[in-house]
Parts: structure tokens; sequence; C-alpha cells
């Protein structure tokens, strides 16, 4: 079964969203009980979450660019 790249694409852009979106929750939820308990780690954690961020946009950017030029594989 062959799929063509626009399902790859869109496939790619979902999962891109849901990855930004776990890690902006995960960020803040971090961060606010990090604060709360005064607890270094969970801090670090939240923070890092939050570059986790960065790289994910990067990503979406990347896939978003690919599927509007041509492409060699």
């Amino acid at each position: 079964m062959k799929r063509d790249r626009k399902t790859f694409y869109k496939s790619a852009i979902i999962l891109s969203f849901i990855t930004i979106a776990y890690n902006i929750l995960e960020g803040i939820i971090s961060v606010y009980f990090g604060i709360e308990d005064e607890t270094i780690s969970l801090l670090g954690f939240g923070i890092d979450s939050f570059v986790e961020v960065i790289s994910g946009v990067g990503i979406l950017h990347m896939v978003l660019r690919m599927r509007d030029t041509d492409v060699a594989e």
C-alpha cells in the first residue's frame, strides 16, 4: 500500500502541533508546581519543556517548507 506525500505531510503537521501543545501544557504545569513546591528540578524540567517547544516549532516550520516546495528524496 503506497501512501502519497500529502498524507505524510498532513500526519507530520498534526504530530508537530500535538507535540507543541503537549510541551506547552507540560511546561506550564511543571513550572507552576516547581515554584509552588520550591523544587528546582521540577522548575528545570518545566523550562526544558519550553526548549522542546522551540524544537517542535522548528520541525513544524521545516515540514511546512518541505510541503510547499518540491523536495527531492
